[in-house]
């Protein structure tokens, strides 16, 4: 996903050294924090390992485009009891619809 963001320092050049730009972009992944108000705020990764997460108010979001993959691979696989689980990869990254990802966001499925 990308969005894009208004800048609230563009307003106030006269306090800056250097021009402030009017918009900010954001690109990554939409993701849910247990202590974010997801209505008020988006989440969004970064890729980066210092800077995880960026949370965006979503008053300031002007647009957002969706970014679908053409590289898209799906696995069905089978849990220690029996239970099947649908690995899905994106992008190199891979999700998996068992419980234990879907509440950790990791899971030994992903790590295989």
């Amino acid at each position: 996903m990308r969005v894009t963001v208004r800048n609230p320092e563009f307003e106030r050049q006269h306090l800056w050294f250097f021009t402030q730009p009017k918009y900010f972009e954001y690109e990554g992944d939409e993701v849910k924090l247990k202590h974010v108000d997801s209505e008020q705020y988006l989440c969004l990764t970064t890729g980066q390992k210092d800077f995880p997460v960026r949370v965006i108010d979503r008053t300031k979001i002007i647009g957002s485009k969706v970014t679908m993959s053409n590289k898209k691979e799906t696995k069905v696989i089978k849990g220690s009891k029996g239970q099947e689980y649908i690995l899905t990869k994106t992008n190199d990254r891979w999700s998996c619809t068992c419980p234990g990802f879907e509440f950790r966001k990791d899971c030994k499925h992903v790590r295989v």
